[in-house]
């Protein structure tokens, strides 16, 4: 709980990024005005509270875009 606690503070000190889903295995953000390459490194930083690697599993949606990240 206190790691969704963490990542909602995150998240606040940059209005543009939407967490869609923070529950593991995963992670998925709402593409605004981040690059896939730093929301990638958001989703590193995430994974890596469980000791896992982000990887991206794809982008969908139209027209809000929701780039899926999963910990592997």
């Amino acid at each position: 709980m206190s790691s969704v606690v963490a990542l909602l503070a995150l998240g606040g000190c940059t209005p543009s990024i939407r967490v869609v889903n923070p529950a593991p295995p995963g992670i998925s953000y709402r593409l605004d005005d981040e690059s896939i390459d730093q929301l990638k490194q958001r989703a590193q930083h995430y994974c890596g509270q469980w000791g896992k690697q982000a990887s991206l599993g794809g982008v969908s949606g139209d027209p809000d875009k929701i780039a899926n990240f999963a910990c592997g």
